[in-house]
């Protein structure tokens, strides 16, 4: 599994900016990703992406080839606080990838 860029857009309508990270699966099997957290710098703690509110977890299968892309509002999470990405699937693989922020 691979993540690729992390970006960034903002949404004319109501001027908020999210960023998006794309995960591509880029293996001959397919994988079902069960979580994707962000490692902040300034603290130890993680922010789930996948989960919605009532708690339960969006499980997304890709399969060789597929591609899926998670966004975030930078209101709930400042990308210059991120340290890391951590991507957890089925198995109970972690992938990891360090980010910095660029303006």
């Amino acid at each position: 599994m691979k993540m690729d860029a992390v970006g960034d857009f903002t949404e004319e309508a109501s001027g908020k900016t999210f960023w998006i990270v794309d995960v591509a699966n880029i293996g001959s099997k397919s994988v079902i990703v069960s979580s994707i957290e962000f490692a902040k710098s300034d603290t130890k703690k993680m922010s789930l992406l996948t989960r919605d509110y009532s708690g339960s977890v969006n499980r997304y299968t890709l399969i060789p080839g597929d591609s899926h892309s998670y966004t975030i509002s930078d209101e709930l999470l400042n990308p210059k606080r991120v340290s890391e990405i951590h991507i957890y699937d089925a198995t109970g693989k972690t992938h990891k990838k360090k980010i910095r922020y660029k303006e």
